[in-house]
């Protein structure tokens, strides 16, 4: 009886070949991405990134979330923002709310999800790359925060054009708003950094540094003064968050310089790359709006980001590492 003969495995992709058409232009995009041989992207890899230590297996978040109190703490936020939006949806309460402020806040406000989504796919992409499982597993937390600040984002536009109209028009904001586009741009760099610890400094330690404590803490203040507590209270559960970022950030950051003597120069280069960036992105969109309301509120933009500068100046000196000069990342408008 002859031997049944073994079947030879089919070739990876043999259907786009054995087609007459051209594959499409998503087949193409993705014909050398997949994990698996012979057309797969390398994971864990040495090369991912420049940076050099001993042993990513050492590093800790210093949260030390794990899933389980990560998905607790996420839930206790949700229903903290869900109870300010369901108390204060009541017109009377925005019968001080000064117009200027809210045809400001519908300035660029709502483009904003598109900067938190971008930290979302950047995190999962360092998700995936990360030499060691710690990293990995806190990083793609932060992702999923990201995640959950572009969601509320949506229900705060939700809830301001059920109460003021307009909040509509995200996407043509982030697309076209002139003082936006510095921030698109450098967060869609941001996004194909392909070592996945710039990315890291770059968002977290540089970005995120500059602009958040203005985005949730400065910026809703002012609205405050404009008669909005709305934005108030559903930025301070999300600075909650971002103020965890920042612990987390600066735990990576310290845990590198401490592992090799030669990293310290790649992450002071990588922060001389993105600051002046940075810098540009979050004086371009907060600067304009804050000169505008500066009459009524009484707030300068000017002190509010001197103090910001001088703030992240300390945080790198802690770990010394510099600023680059005040010239090169000074306010553009």
């Amino acid at each position: 009886m002859p031997m049944a003969r073994a079947k030879k495995p089919k070739s990876a992709f043999g259907k786009l070949r054995d087609r007459p058409r051209r594959a499409t232009e998503y087949e193409e995009l993705i014909f050398g991405l997949y994990w698996t041989p012979p057309y797969y992207m390398p994971l864990w890899s040495e090369d991912s990134t420049r940076v050099r230590v001993e042993s990513w297996q050492d590093f800790r978040d210093p949260a030390a979330f794990s899933y389980h109190t990560y998905v607790l703490r996420r839930a206790q936020d949700a229903e903290r923002i869900r109870g300010c939006l369901d108390t204060m949806n009541q017109p009377d309460l925005f019968q001080q709310t000064a117009s200027p402020w809210i045809d400001e806040l519908n300035g660029f406000y709502p483009a904003l999800r598109y900067y938190e989504s971008a930290g979302c796919m950047a995190f999962h992409d360092v998700k995936s790359s990360a030499l060691g499982e710690y990293v990995s597993h806190a990083f793609s937390l932060q992702g999923f925060d990201e995640f959950g600040h572009v969601c509320h984002n949506v229900d705060l536009c939700r809830f301001y054009r059920q109460h003021f109209g307009g909040f509509d028009r995200a996407a043509a904001i982030w697309d076209e708003a002139p003082d936006v586009q510095p921030l698109r741009r450098l967060v869609e760099d941001l996004m194909v950094i392909e070592d996945w610890a710039e990315a890291i400094v770059a968002f977290d330690f540089v970005l995120e540094q500059v602009m958040e404590p203005i985005y949730l803490v400065e910026w809703p203040r002012l609205g405050l003064r404009c008669g909005d507590p709305v934005l108030w209270s559903v930025s301070q559960v999300m600075w909650a968050q971002e103020s965890y970022h920042a612990d987390l950030a600066r735990a990576f950051v310290k845990y590198v310089l401490d592992a090799h003597a030669e990293n310290r120069s790649l992450v002071q280069t990588w922060v001389d790359r993105w600051f002046p960036r940075a810098t540009e992105a979050t004086s371009r969109l907060f600067g304009p709006a804050f000169d505008r309301l500066e009459e009524s509120t009484g707030i300068p933009f000017e002190t509010v980001w001197t103090d910001r500068l001088k703030a992240i100046e300390t945080t790198y000196a802690e770990l010394s590492l510099e600023i680059p000069s005040t010239s090169s990342v000074g306010r553009s408008v």
